[in-house]
């Protein structure tokens, strides 16, 4: 099987036998390139063809694909050829242009046959027949057709007579739909023709064109063509539109009056029934349906005193004769008939004697269902009896809670009474008065008018201020000593006037409270406060003598000092242990007044009359920071947050920050930087922190007393004042302070003030 393939091979590529075309000596080279231009033509246009019919195909439906596809082969065939012509003229490849053209040539042969199989076809009267019924069919179409791509875009239009495109053909083609119609329905009808293409199924939509001279309504019909483009059918349904809505008009307008009338017979409240003079109803409305349960045909033609309660019969017997005997007079009559459920309706009835009237010719009775209204009659009656069995029950409830109203009352240590306005009676006391007055019961002081209860001058006190709250109508409060049977209380009074709805005041009730305790409490809150004004005072007198008797001679001393340091520096040789002893007397003098100083202003917060106002703590945090930081002192470092307006004595609270910052100066100045900060926390406490030595937290507590330090001398100046000042202050403002530290890792003071 190889060799043979092989064979066949070397024979097609075989060059030697066959000399190339473009070295014959009978080609001459204009020849030669005449002939490769043209080839290459052919070649280019043979195959541009095919891929234009092959891109057209998938685009469009075309008639004849398979003639057309045929055609397209031959032409890529043919080219072939002229290719392999193009490269005989270097290389002999004989053969195997023979082949492609043998190929080409039978390909040509099939397409020639399948041209004369549809040529007939084409041609026959038949198919022009079709062709002239198309066309017919197309312009008596009452629609317009259109054809779009599966973007909207316009590809054919076929206008009919009863409806044209919306603009000239020539405008129209290859747009898109936003282009000429509105872009709402443009949007729509785009949304359809995908719907279309992608279910191929037929996708109907109506629309509305609003013109400037009318109002159109469309139907389009979407039908797939293929899948890439649609034939739109379109039909102007404006009259069908216009004649539908009149119609439905037309039908709403009937239906409502057909309902109207149905209502008016059928559910009117009252049964109409015609009665001969037989006694037989020749007559019944469709309303006895909605009363009695019966239909009309059940009830006509029988006797009108069928289905009455027997106890009415006779009365519904003489009301008819009487209509009949007496045309003009109206009969009104109230039976019971049975309903068709077997229960008892109760109508009212009038009869009119209708018998000259030729068409009616009976006595017209209008019968109305009165259930309803006796059964509100009874449902009232049973009210009524139901409410006086509340009433009853309410009475006894009121006096319940009276009885047990009167019983806290008289529980009460409070005097209460009411005083009539009129006459000056005591309409209600409790059991309190009654024994302060001197009876048993409070039964026997009702009824009486203070004058019977009190003694003249009591009575007339009381009187008077009865007087003033029932000409007033304004609540008496006061505050005064009466003497009763059970002794001489002070008494709190409040008289409080009882007015109607108009206003006007028709008596007062009162409570008074026994304070004589709360009076007596006040009394010595009183002397001791007169005591502790003269240990003020006291003071004060202590204060001024510690600041005069006792520095006086602590400056006697330190001059002494300083004169003998000068007297002996005049000297040759001053021992060093009396230097030493001098400075040391002096240290001390110094410290001591520092400590009189500190004691003195400790003694000063506490009698420091207040002054409250609004004060902002930023200014005395820059205050106290001038006056503990030199300008040139660029070794602490201050970091202020926001600080709040609280409520205070602005002297004081100065106090407080010129204390807490000169020792976060004092106790951070070995730190480089020394850093301080300064702000509130979320809960609104202020705080001053710094970075200095700091001190162990179980000596926290001990920090405000007076002269405790937790540092000596040496390491740190100072009295242990200043804090205990500040936490005066603080307590002063009602506020709390507290530290917290760590050893070596700074301090941090708290406090709290009322913000504004």
């Amino acid at each position: 099987m190889r060799e043979p393939v092989l064979e066949l091979l070397t024979t097609l590529l075989d060059a030697t036998s066959v000399p190339p075309q473009g070295y014959d000596d009978r080609w001459k080279t204009v020849l030669v390139w005449l002939q490769t231009i043209s080839d290459t033509v052919i070649v280019l246009a043979g195959y541009s063809i095919p891929l234009l019919l092959l891109s057209l195909r998938q685009q469009q439906n075309l008639p004849f694909a398979k003639i057309l596809s045929l055609f397209g082969v031959f032409l890529a065939t043919w080219s072939t050829a002229h290719i392999l012509e193009l490269w005989t003229l270097e290389y002999p490849f004989s053969w195997i242009v023979g082949l492609v053209q043998a190929g080409a040539a039978g390909i040509l042969t099939y397409l020639t046959w399948e041209l004369f199989r549809v040529l007939p076809i084409v041609a026959s009267p038949t198919h022009n027949g079709s062709k002239v019924t198309q066309a017919a069919i197309l312009n008596a179409i009452p629609d317009l057709m259109v054809r779009l791509s599966q973007d909207g875009v316009y590809l054919d239009i076929l206008e009919s007579k009863a409806i044209k495109a919306f603009k000239p053909m020539p405008e129209i083609l290859g747009k898109r739909l936003e282009d000429v119609l509105p872009t709402e329905i443009a949007q729509t009808a785009v949304q359809y023709i995908r719907q279309a293409l992608t279910t191929q199924e037929v996708q109907v939509y109506e629309y509305r064109l609003d013109d400037t001279d009318r109002v159109q309504d469309f139907e389009a019909r979407i039908v797939a063509c293929g899948t890439k483009d649609v034939l739109a059918i379109i039909r102007d349904i404006s009259d069908r539109k216009r004649s539908e809505a009149e119609r439905q008009q037309t039908e709403t307008a009937l239906t409502r009056r057909e309902a109207q009338f149905r209502a008016l017979v059928q559910h009117s409240s009252d049964m109409i029934v015609v009665v001969g003079v037989d006694g037989n109803r020749t007559y019944v409305s469709p309303s006895v349906k909605a009363i009695l349960g019966y239909a009309p045909e059940e009830l006509i033609g029988r006797s009108a005193f069928e289905l009455i309660h027997p106890e009415d019969i006779p009365r519904t017997q003489a009301a008819f004769y009487t209509a009949v005997q007496q045309p003009d007079a109206p009969v009104k009559v109230e039976i019971r008939f049975q309903r068709v459920d077997g229960s008892w309706a109760i109508l009212e009835c009038v009869g009119s004697n209708q018998l000259s009237e030729p068409r009616i010719a009976g006595v017209v009775v209008n019968c109305r269902d009165v259930s309803d209204r006796t059964q509100a009659e009874y449902e009232i009656r049973q009210l009524n009896e139901q409410l006086e069995r509340q009433n009853r029950n309410l009475e006894v409830l009121v006096e319940q809670r009276t009885a047990e109203l009167l019983t806290f009352i008289n529980a009460l240590p409070d005097y209460i009474f009411v005083v009539n306005r009129d006459d000056m009676r005591m309409q209600f006391c409790n059991d309190a008065l009654a024994q302060a007055i001197g009876v048993h019961s409070r039964h026997e002081v009702e009824g009486k008018t203070i004058f019977e209860c009190f003694s003249a001058e009591i009575a007339a006190a009381f009187a008077e201020q009865n007087e003033v709250v029932f000409t007033t109508g304004e609540t008496l409060h006061f505050q005064e000593k009466y003497a009763v049977v059970t002794g001489t209380p002070y008494l709190d009074t409040f008289k409080i006037p009882l007015k109607r709805f108009s206003g006007e005041v028709y008596a007062l009730i009162g409570a008074s409270r026994d304070i004589t305790e709360l009076v007596e409490v006040r009394q010595t809150l009183w002397r001791q406060t007169l005591e502790l004004e003269q240990t003020n005072r006291e003071l004060d007198s202590f204060s001024y003598s510690v600041s005069h008797d006792l520095r006086a001679p602590l400056r006697h001393i330190r001059g002494f000092v300083s004169a003998l340091r000068q007297q002996l520096e005049r000297g040759e040789q001053v021992a060093p242990k009396v230097t030493h002893y001098l400075n040391n007397i002096d240290s001390s003098t110094h410290r001591m007044a520092l400590l009189i100083d500190g004691l003195l202003t400790l003694s000063r917060v506490g009698r420091h009359k207040m002054e409250r106002h609004p004060v902002d703590l930023r200014q005395l945090v820059n205050h106290a920071i001038d006056l503990h930081s030199p300008e040139d002192d660029c070794s602490i470092e201050y970091q202020i947050g926001n600080l709040p307006t609280v409520e205070g004595d602005g002297t004081l609270l100065q106090q407080v920050f010129s204390n807490l910052i000169s020792n976060a100066v004092k106790f951070s100045r070995d730190r480089h930087p020394a850093q301080i900060k300064i702000g509130t926390t979320v809960e609104g406490a202020i705080f001053i922190k710094d970075n200095g030595v700091g001190f162990p937290m179980e000596y926290a507590n001990q920090l405000f007393e007076a002269f405790q330090r937790l540092h000596s001398q040496h390491e740190f100046e100072g009295t242990g004042i200043g804090l205990a000042i500040v936490q005066r202050i603080v307590q002063r403002h009602s506020g709390s302070i507290w530290a917290e530290s760590q050893v070596n890792q700074g301090a941090t003071f708290y406090f709290t003030l009322n913000q504004v």
